[in-house]
């Protein structure tokens, strides 16, 4: 038998007809698992790369969400809704893991996404027990940059000492100050004043000794080589208004009359043989009270010296009219005959009529007029003067006021008045406020502007302008203004000198609003206080204007 079976074996081993079949039933596992292996690696791979792209979609809409300034889990909404958006084909993933992370070494600063999704392939689960899990995940870093606001900019891009703090001046105007300089010097100190503004911002080099006093009763906060400051009122084009006019003084002459009033009240008796006969009656007058005297002072004018509106040449009257009455006459008795033949009879008499008014007389009498002179005053209206020097108490009326060549100028001791103004400097126009000089301006509101002639979308850019240098101006005004007032001295709005270099050594205040500044280059010094600048519990960092420096970004990072 085991004869038999070797030679079976011998003559099959040396039969090749059949090699080919028995090699492809060996190597047919082989091959079908190559195959299956193969559909399920793509499948894989398109899974991952659909779950890769959908958590890193939601980890910069996550970081966008927190750097645009959302708080809470607002994040985590909007990297969901970036998940879901952008899976189609897997529909099986598991529930997302959003939070925030560290990255280099700040707190919070990212948005971390992790993604899983399970589930089984034909060939895969014949040698695994459980599904393929893919995991996925995403790291986006977000950054936002402090957005800045100042009352006090210097638009120079260049110079040195853009702002600089000088002498003894005090300033207290936390409302935070910039210069658009690139210079090492761009804002500098010297001298020992007190500079306590919250913070400088910069975009070149900030004097170090301006970020605390000597004593240290206050600290500012520096802000260096920041990009993105912008000049807040570059876009701006100034109103025109050209009504000529010329600026004068002149005396005003008052003029008092004193008077004396009369008042006297009668009853006037008309008596006629006939009703008709009463209106040519001359009357008997009765006084029924004591005429009562007043007397007083009015304004008068210089052509009548005499108040218009009375007339003391001609008396007034005031007549309450009686009725007609009938007077019957007195009897008269005629008799005729003697003794017992005697007969007498009755006449009752002719009637007549008669009427009672009571008349009052009111008398005006002027008993002297005396004048005083107030001392010389202007009253200005809008429209473009080639000089504008105060040199007496002026007030202004509200509008645009273009001054064209000269100078806006108040001397020592005057005052000007404006509510509701907008002074635009052109063609070299300067700006001169002298001290001991009074002012009280107030910027134009939206609907003044408006009623000057204003667009509606102009005159909502140029809100709370007060103060607008041309920047196409040139000469006297490019060579230094003067903001030297007092205490007293109020201006509300917005003083924009973008071509001249504006030394301040005075005080002003405000009332409602943050005086904003905004000129080529800003001097501080000499007895300036600034105390008032801004109305008082102003938060730092408010009330100014903003001259940007903000930026935001986001970024893959794992």
């Amino acid at each position: 038998m085991l004869s038999k079976v070797k030679r079976l074996m011998t003559r099959l081993r040396r039969n090749t007809s059949g090699n080919v079949l028995f090699l492809l039933a060996a190597g047919a596992p082989a091959l079908i698992g190559g195959a299956g292996l193969a559909v399920d690696t793509a499948q894989w791979y398109m899974w991952k790369r659909e779950m890769q792209y959908a958590v890193d979609q939601a980890a910069m809409a996550g970081a966008w969400s927190r750097v645009g300034g959302t708080t809470g889990t607002e994040y985590k909404v909007r990297a969901q809704q970036e998940i879901s958006a952008n899976l189609k084909v897997v529909n099986f993933q598991g529930t997302p893991t959003i939070s925030l992370a560290d990255y280099a070494g700040q707190t919070n600063n990212s948005v971390l996404v992790t993604l899983s999704a399970s589930r089984e392939l034909p060939f895969s689960k014949l040698l695994m027990k459980s599904g393929t899990t893919i995991t996925v995940s995403a790291q986006a870093a977000f950054e936002k940059v402090n957005a800045f606001t100042a009352c006090l900019i210097a638009v120079d891009p260049s110079t040195k000492g853009a702002i600089t703090f000088a002498g003894n001046a005090y300033v207290v105007a936390k409302c935070g100050v910039a210069a658009l300089s690139n210079n090492a010097d761009a804002i500098t100190q010297s001298g020992q004043g007190t500079f306590n503004v919250g913070y400088l911002v910069s975009a070149g080099g900030i004097d170090d000794s301006l970020a605390s006093n000597s004593g240290g009763s206050y600290t500012n906060v520096l802000y260096e080589n920041q990009q993105g400051l912008v000049d807040p009122f570059k876009d701006l084009t100034p109103p025109d208004n050209t009504t000529p006019r010329t600026y004068a003084c002149s005396s005003v002459t008052t003029y008092i009359a004193s008077y004396s009033n009369s008042t006297l009240v009668e009853d006037w008796t008309y008596t006629a043989a006939t009703q008709a006969g009463l209106a040519n009656a001359t009357p008997v007058k009765t006084t029924v009270a004591t005429a009562t005297v007043q007397t007083g002072t009015e304004p008068a004018t210089a052509s009548t010296q005499i108040n218009t509106k009375n007339s003391p040449a001609t008396p007034q009257y005031t007549t309450q009219p009686g009725s007609a009455q009938t007077v019957a006459g007195t009897p008269v008795q005629t008799c005729t005959g003697t003794g017992k033949n005697k007969v007498c009879t009755t006449n009752p008499g002719p009637s007549s009529y008669k009427r009672i008014d009571r008349v009052t007389t009111f008398t005006h009498s002027i008993t002297a007029v005396t004048s005083s002179s107030t001392p010389n005053t202007a009253a200005m209206l809008p429209g473009t003067y080639s000089d504008f020097t105060v040199s007496c108490n002026t007030t202004m009326a509200p509008g645009v006021y273009v001054i064209s060549g000269g100078q806006f100028k108040v001397n020592a001791q005057n005052s000007v008045a404006g509510p509701g103004v907008m002074i635009v400097l052109k063609n070299g126009a300067g700006l001169d406020i002298n001290g001991g000089a009074s002012l009280n301006l107030r910027a134009m509101t939206t609907p003044e502007m408006i009623a000057a002639g204003i667009s509606e979308s102009e005159a909502l850019k140029l809100k709370d302008m007060l103060i607008f240098e041309d920047r196409n101006s040139s000469g006297a005004g490019g060579s230094g203004d003067k903001l030297n007032g007092t205490a007293g001295g109020i201006l509300e709005g917005t003083i924009y000198l973008p071509k001249s270099s504006v030394t301040f050594n005075g005080t002003f205040g405000v009332v409602s609003r943050c005086l904003v500044v905004t000129a080529k280059t800003i001097a501080i010094g000499g007895t300036a206080n600034m105390s008032s600048f801004c109305p008082a519990g102003t938060a730092a960092g408010t009330g100014g204007a903003s001259v940007g420096g903000a930026s935001k970004s986001v970024r893959l990072v794992a």
